[in-house]
């Protein structure tokens, strides 16, 4: 379990994790965090904005479409409640502000050159890093409460496609720290995505993308990514046009197959 006061020390996000539970075994904390938003809001007490969860290890930890996140000691599975006053297709935008705010903070602070893979893994050397799961309360076709869910390797054993934070550091490292980082992380990203919109982070975000400039075959020979739109929806580019992909209309893989005439 992490030492909450050594945590609070740590701690530079001005509210994401400022209260905050933790558990040593979690079906989810999204769920969990889910679950209390619910509550909170029937209640009329709704938890403070930041209000984070963290489990040493999930049982039943999920990434986008439903697919299984294994979550084994020794990494981070972290939860923050949010109040996003958006319509509910926005989520995918916060979704990508969420893991472009991590995987920034990571690199300043770890120098561990972290890449984007659309729309919400955190990859390092073409191998999966790390996840962002976003979930939201609706009502009425707006957002009353959004968790954000981040798991991220740190000294846990990871699949072949994985890599963890020990693994690309050569050491140990220290969780503490690690979830110090992601907390700032999301803060930061909720707030540039609030302050600015998608088309603030866009630049930053594409430049971090591993697919920027693949070919995808499965939309044509000569396809290649371009970027992203204003609602975070995948652009590729082909013979006949623009195409635009949500997720789940589109697989990306970790093999990259760059386009002629691209870097």
């Amino acid at each position: 379990m992490l030492d909450p006061a050594r945590l609070r020390s740590q701690l530079t996000a001005n509210y994401c994790g400022h209260h905050l539970v933790q558990y040593a075994v979690l079906d989810s904390t999204n769920r969990l965090l889910s679950d209390w938003a619910q509550s909170s809001l029937s209640g009329g007490h709704p938890l403070p904005e930041g209000t984070a969860a963290i489990a040493m290890q999930q049982r039943a930890g999920r990434g986008q479409r439903g697919h299984i996140w294994e979550s084994a000691v020794g990494g981070l599975y972290l939860s923050v409640l949010l109040y996003p006053s958006v319509a509910l297709p926005r989520l995918l935008e916060l979704t990508l502000a969420i893991a472009w705010g991590v995987a920034l903070q990571v690199r300043r602070d770890l120098g561990v050159a972290v890449a984007l893979k659309w729309p919400n893994d955190l990859v390092v050397d073409g191998r999966k890093l790390g996840g962002v799961l976003l979930q939201g309360r609706s009502r009425a076709g707006r957002v009353t409460a959004a968790i954000a869910g981040l798991g991220l390797n740190g000294n846990n054993p990871v699949p072949a496609k994985g890599i963890s934070l020990a693994q690309v550091l050569g050491k140990t490292v220290d969780l503490h720290d690690v979830a110090a980082i992601a907390l700032v992380g999301i803060e930061t990203g909720y707030e540039a995505w609030q302050a600015k919109g998608l088309a603030g982070l866009e630049p930053t975000y594409e430049s971090l993308m591993l697919h920027r400039q693949a070919v995808v075959p499965q939309v044509g020979d000569r396809a290649t990514v371009t970027g992203i739109g204003p609602r975070g929806e995948l652009q590729v580019a082909t013979a006949t046009g623009v195409q635009t992909f949500q997720p789940g209309e589109i697989e990306l893989g970790y093999e990259v197959a760059l386009g002629a005439g691209s870097e």
